[in-house]
């Protein structure tokens, strides 16, 4: 059996629940909100000292995430 596990995400840290409140909001607005609050959570998170690799790679993919659902906000507000 194959499992999937995450040990490099802290599923309790900040970062990763302000990624998850930005990505789970339905209101685009809020999301944008949020995406912006999680951005500098994600942001202070690099800055500290004990990041590991497989962590700043999670942090890189969740950014990236984030990135795009500010880009399909803003071009549904556009329409």
């Amino acid at each position: 059996m194959f499992r999937f596990s995450l040990p490099f995400i802290n599923f309790n840290s900040k970062w990763f629940q302000s990624y998850c409140r930005a990505v789970l909001e339905s209101d685009s607005g809020l999301a944008n909100i949020y995406i912006q609050d999680a951005l500098v959570v994600i942001n202070e998170r690099l800055s500290e000292v004990d990041v590991h690799e497989d962590e700043c790679d999670a942090i890189d993919i969740a950014t990236r995430y984030l990135n795009l659902i500010e880009t399909k906000n803003q071009i549904e507000k556009a329409s």
